[in-house]
């Protein structure tokens, strides 16, 4: 039992709600209908397909004082040397996943995504060039959706994308 509540410009979901952007304005048409219906399913899909249910404590230790209001993600991003790199890897093959099972699950779900294109999917290239970690994260999503993106501006990056693309 979740919520819909108004996020941001993305749509994501806490477990116990599903943030949705409050307009959808993609094509300026009755297709942002169907963009806004692909977003609050893979919101649901979050919550359906367990993204939120770490069992952090059945992970051993991984460190960190628990806040009260801590959610279980938090804390296992915050045991690794770079929190917000584990975040975004985390979330990279956490949204392949998420969206295959919504493909085999709901079958009229996956002709809508596919009718619509890229278009439901936030873009990884709208974003500035980052730090060499950022750059591969980026290419590692767009390859991971089926994209073939331009390579990362830094030689490291390239390596570390690539090599994290070999292990898909």
């Amino acid at each position: 039992s979740v919520r819909v509540r108004p996020g941001d410009a993305r749509a994501f979901s806490d477990g116990q709600h599903i943030y949705l952007p409050e307009r959808v304005d993609t094509f300026g048409d009755e297709r942002d209908e169907q963009v806004y219906r692909v977003l609050a399913a893979r919101g649901a899909g979050y919550v359906e397909f367990g993204t939120l249910a770490l069992d952090v404590d059945a992970l051993g230790d991984v460190g960190g004082v628990v806040a009260q209001d801590e959610a279980p993600l938090t804390r296992f991003f915050g045991s690794f040397d770079n929190p917000v790199v584990a975040r975004d890897l985390f979330t990279v093959f956490e949204n392949v996943r998420v969206e295959a099972r919504l493909r085999a699950t709901y079958p009229g779900l996956a002709r809508q995504m596919d009718a619509l294109g890229d278009a439901w999917r936030p873009s990884m290239r709208d974003r500035a060039d980052g730090a060499p970690a950022e750059q591969a994260i980026r290419w590692l999503a767009e390859t991971a959706i089926g994209h073939s993106p331009a390579a990362p501006l830094d030689d490291g990056a390239a390596a570390a994308g690539s090599a994290a693309v070999t292990e898909l």
